[in-house]
């Protein structure tokens, strides 16, 4: 089994025929980097203070009404997640008008467990980014 977890995005859009959200980046904030395994008796993380931001995605992506994968999968050490996701994207209604929101999500709380990959969807809206699905497998790909 792998000692880290494995975690990337799918994203999907709520609006109606004719607008368009496009993603411009993906971030979870203060995800912690550090930690200390061991291996005996059992295999366990022991995780620092230290905190980064990790970004998933940065660019320009058009979503569409299905779930799609967007941007990086990241591998981290496993710990007790307890923070939110950042979405900054745009809201178009016509190639030419349209504006950029920033948009944090609920807290995101999982228990990250090593050997594992978590994949989050997020269903985006013209003022909102929800969760609407949380995939979990027993191993990476």
């Amino acid at each position: 089994r792998h000692a880290l977890a494995q975690v990337d995005f799918k994203v999907k859009n709520r609006v109606y025929n004719g607008e368009e959200i496009i993603i411009k980046s993906i971030k979870i904030d203060e995800v912690k980097y550090r930690g200390y395994f061991t291996s005996l008796p059992e295999p366990r993380w022991t995780t620092g203070q230290d905190t980064a931001t990790l970004y998933f995605f940065e660019g320009s992506q058009k979503t569409g009404m299905n779930p799609e994968s967007i941007g990086y999968s990241w591998n981290v050490v496993p710990q007790a997640l307890k923070t939110h996701v950042t979405v900054e994207y745009e809201y178009r209604t016509s190639p030419t008008t349209g504006f950029t929101q920033t948009r944090k999500t609920c807290d995101l709380e999982t228990d990250l467990t090593p050997g594992r990959h978590y994949t989050y969807t997020l269903s985006v809206g013209i003022e909102d980014v929800k969760f609407l699905l949380e995939f979990i497998e027993d191993k990476f790909i």
